[in-house]
């Protein structure tokens, strides 16, 4: 009766090892998330490094797949991707200031062409 009990204990902590075992990494991503949850950087390597340790090739593999396929414009955009991901504070201010620029160049060109626009409709009353 005790050696029954012995092994009917074994293999209860021999099932709950196994399970440890499998939750194990999970858990320790999704504290690892909790941790880094108001942190975006923190957030965006955490996800990178996580695909990667699923497959190390993975963004390799995207690239040469997009560029196979004479799509540079994915190559591109995946590249960028990665750019925002490693370095999401420099990107930031990048955006910033393409979009500062675009801003002014829209606002001249507006400007322009409401003189214009101006100068024909006093023409088109006449």
């Amino acid at each position: 009766m005790k050696r029954s009990k012995i092994i009917w204990m074994t293999a209860m902590v021999a099932v709950s090892g196994a399970a440890l075992a499998a939750t194990s990494p999970r858990a320790h991503n999704a504290i690892a998330l909790l941790a880094a949850q108001d942190d975006p950087a923190e957030l965006s390597d955490i996800r990178i490094d996580s695909a990667l340790r699923n497959n190390q090739y993975l963004i390799n593999d995207q690239i040469e797949a997009a560029l196979e396929d004479h799509d540079a414009a994915i190559a591109a955009d995946l590249l960028a991707g990665i750019v925002v991901l490693a370095s999401p504070f420099a990107s930031i201010v990048t955006l910033a200031i393409v979009a500062g620029v675009w801003f002014v160049v829209i606002g001249v060109f507006e400007i322009v062409s409401s003189f214009g626009i101006r100068k024909a409709s006093k023409n088109f009353g006449r």
